[in-house]
């Protein structure tokens, strides 16, 4: 009886620790639109204004760029097609951001490939 009921806590742990680890099965690192946009709003201290069009930004880049990762996932090579869709989202944003905003920006990508 106490092997039973052994077994079964033990099952019913690792059932709780799958279903845990499925909630975040293939969201990886991804956040909103909305989230990036205010993030970037209280770093960089955009206006509302340019918050909305960063936000409209980033959900205008999003499905491509899930459509160059899910083409990355079957083995393509999408290196080149990745820097373009960048250089296309970046030229967009400098174009939102002021030169102080824009080098802050700049600086805040610096950081984050290094800790990679």
């Amino acid at each position: 009886m106490r092997k039973t009921a052994f077994l079964a806590a033990c099952l019913l742990v690792l059932a709780v620790g799958f279903a845990l680890a499925g909630d975040k099965a293939g969201k990886g690192n991804e956040m909103t639109a909305a989230v990036k946009a205010a993030k970037l709003q209280e770093k960089l201290g955009l206006t509302d204004a340019q918050r909305a069009q960063v936000q409209t930004v980033f959900e205008e880049f999003h499905p491509r760029f899930e459509a160059v990762y899910a083409r990355a996932q079957r083995g393509a090579d999408v290196s080149a097609e990745k820097k373009k869709l960048q250089e296309e989202r970046d030229a967009r944003l400098k174009a939102i951001f002021t030169a102080e905003q824009w080098a802050k920006y700049e600086e805040m990508r610096a950081e984050s490939h290094k800790k990679k």
